[in-house]
């Protein structure tokens, strides 16, 4: 075989190669840009106080739409209320994620941060909880609630302390309470509905966690753990973004920019 034959036959090996390789190299692409690192909400979409709750709402947004806070541990709860928001007994949150969607992925999915902590009462420690029944939805209209508990408060937020100076994104150092899509088997959501339970645990001194001092479920953050971009997950109700929610962060500096004028 002549050397000009040669060569010919080496390059279209090469690109039979290269074409091989092709979708290899834009799966890897793909999967690389889809997914997200964990992520904290972009809206709270609704509110509603229950009683004694309100405390910390002039940090709205911006208090409930990052990570928990840094200083908080398991023995010194956070109680800044530029850092939490108190439900009060029978409140609730919504809240929505904008940017990314969370996803089923092994094991948590996402983590419900609030100021349960540990004390001791002679020599036995014990946990302040203020539980809440969490319930998640793809559309924002209707929500699927994880069951729970309500001796035990398996299955609740606000049961487990949050460890600040670990990485919210890991559920096994973290803190606070992880919940698993799988088990409510959904594979994808927007929308994080948080319910005061905490007459369950007020209104009966024989339950395993009464405290007379309960007050209602207060909310440091939410974490997606496993989550992707928006838009690659192509069976999630889409909606148009509206900056116009009352707790967007497009509203809060909405509201600065007025007043500025």
């Amino acid at each position: 075989m002549k050397g000009g034959q040669r060569e010919g036959r080496r390059e279209k090996m090469e690109g039979r190669w290269k074409l091989c390789l092709l979708p290899v190299i834009l799966g890897f692409v793909f999967a690389q840009t889809s997914i997200a690192q964990p992520a904290t909400p972009d809206i709270v979409v609704s509110v509603k106080f229950g009683e004694g709750g309100g405390r910390g709402e002039e940090h709205m947004p911006e208090s409930l739409l990052g990570f928990p806070d840094s200083t908080a541990r398991e023995n010194v709860p956070t109680i800044d209320p530029a850092q939490v928001l108190s439900l009060g007994l029978g409140g609730e949150i919504i809240l929505r994620f904008e940017q990314v969607v969370i996803v089923d992925g092994p094991g948590v999915d996402f983590t419900v941060f609030e100021n349960a902590f540990i004390y001791r009462i002679g020599e036995k420690d014990r946990i302040y909880a203020e539980p809440a029944e969490v319930a998640v939805s793809r559309d924002g209209s209707v929500f699927t609630p994880f069951p729970f508990d309500s001796l035990s408060l398996e299955g609740c937020a606000g049961i487990t302390p949050t460890f600040g100076d670990m990485d919210p994104g890991n559920p096994e150092a973290s803190g606070g309470d992880g919940f698993d899509l799988a088990e409510l088997g959904l594979d994808s959501i927007r929308f994080i509905r948080i319910r005061d339970v905490s007459e369950i645990v007020k209104g009966n001194s024989s339950h395993p966690f009464y405290d007379v001092t309960v007050n209602g479920f207060d909310l440091d953050a939410v974490v997606g753990i496993h989550t992707v971009r928006n838009g690659f997950v192509s069976d999630v109700e889409e909606d148009v973004f509206v900056e116009s929610w009352p707790y967007s962060r497009g509203a809060k500096q909405l509201q600065l920019d007025l007043r500025a004028q």
